[in-house]
């Protein structure tokens, strides 16, 4: 497949759209299904001619999400192309910006050639491997062929080489490492805020003990003191939870375009695995900072915590806040290291020089559905004379 722009024309307008043009094999190698319509059919060109399926965005925005679009006949590029479905809104492949997929038959491509154009170089392949089949199999195989190849045709193949790579390390492989990073240092800010809420949790645990022990004292079972802090501690976590992912949620949808897209994805959201573990990082730590320190108050003597005038014992729990507070000073400072290093690299590139002045600048394209006029240079002499008008 390869990606480039076509000109979409109907009797009210023109737009172009980003297209990736690919054999009949493209969306079943990758496993994509059409939401709606179907999907590339192998023998697609020949049985039914030149086919299109479109993205969800594209078929919102320029069709209106109209399911009466499939089956029709569209025009890009002067070319009628048959609209065969539409892809799910998660499918963004090869990136997010592709609006539409057409049927690209490449016997017929190359058909008005004398020669194949060996030098030309911007298709890419993907396949699954077969069962029992290595990547390093594949890459041997590979390697011979294209030393095959430079040896029959040294002009154009001569000092190449083909790799095979996995496909999520091809895909995702550029932007890993700040991945990598922007998680650590979302796990820092985690550790911060869960040992802030954690700190103002202990801080209760003197009030909590002289509960206890009053309750204890007027017949209460510790069974039934378990039970009601089992009760507060999943209150706590479920609306701590739901104010995080709806923090979350809020901050995406204000973000809006100023995340970057990662290629194969859609974009940032909160999915239900964000959700499970916001929820269930939520219930720990209420649990580890509520519950215990509540049991292990129930496990002293009710007469010796009424006999203290503030309810306080000395021993683990004064400790675990101590280290508490050491792990919070270390995370945040490692956090601001790393805060200020980012910091520093994002100004030094928006203050690099790009070479001219960028203030007032607006820039086009052009794109041509077909040659402007006969000759060989009539496409050269079309936009000479719009650099000229």
């Amino acid at each position: 497949w390869h990606t480039t722009t076509r000109t979409f024309r109907s009797a009210t307008t023109a737009e172009e759209l980003r297209t990736t043009t690919a054999t009949d094999g493209y969306f079943a190698v990758l496993g994509a299904p059409a939401s709606a319509g179907r999907a590339f059919e192998p023998g697609e060109v020949d049985r039914n001619g030149p086919g299109v399926v479109l993205s969800d965005g594209a078929w919102t925005r320029v069709f209106g999400a109209d399911p009466a679009v499939i089956g029709t006949r569209i025009e890009l590029n002067g070319e009628l192309h048959t609209v065969l479905g539409v892809m799910p809104p998660g499918f963004a492949y090869p990136d997010a910006s592709v609006d539409i997929w057409t049927t690209w038959h490449m016997a017929t491509s190359f058909s008005g050639q004398a020669e194949v154009p060996r030098g030309w170089r911007f298709a890419s392949v993907a396949g699954r491997l077969a069962p029992g089949v290595a990547i390093d199999d594949v890459q041997t195989r590979l390697a011979r062929l294209q030393d095959a190849l430079a040896r029959s045709h040294p002009q154009d193949n001569a000092g190449w080489s083909a790799t095979v790579e996995e496909f999520d390390r091809a895909e995702r492989g550029a932007v890993a490492r700040p991945l990598w990073m922007a998680m650590g240092a979302a796990a820092l800010i985690l550790l911060v805020a869960t040992v802030d809420i954690g700190m103002i949790l202990l801080a209760r645990v003197p009030l909590r003990r002289q509960e206890m022990a009053v309750r204890v004292s007027m017949g209460a079972g510790r069974r039934a003191l378990v039970g009601l802090l089992g009760r507060e501690a999943a209150l706590v976590a479920v609306l701590g939870g739901a104010a995080g992912l709806a923090l979350a949620i809020a901050l995406l949808w204000a973000a809006g375009g100023l995340i970057a897209p990662v290629p194969g994805a859609t974009g940032a959201s909160v999915d239900p695995t964000t959700a499970w573990f916001a929820l269930l990082v939520a219930a720990g730590a209420t649990a580890v900072f509520t519950i215990v320190p509540a049991l292990a108050a129930l496990r002293v003597a009710p007469a010796s915590v009424l006999r203290s005038s503030d309810g306080r014992t000395s021993g683990g729990p004064r400790r675990l806040g101590d280290g508490f507070v050491v792990v919070q000073t270390c995370a945040a400072v490692v956090l601001l290291g790393t805060s200020a290093a980012v910091a520093t690299d994002l100004r030094a590139v928006l203050d690099r020089d790009p070479g001219f002045d960028p203030v007032g600048l607006a820039t086009f394209r052009i794109s041509l559905t077909s040659r402007p006029g006969p000759g060989p240079t009539a496409t050269s002499d079309y936009y000479r004379s719009v650099l000229d008008a």
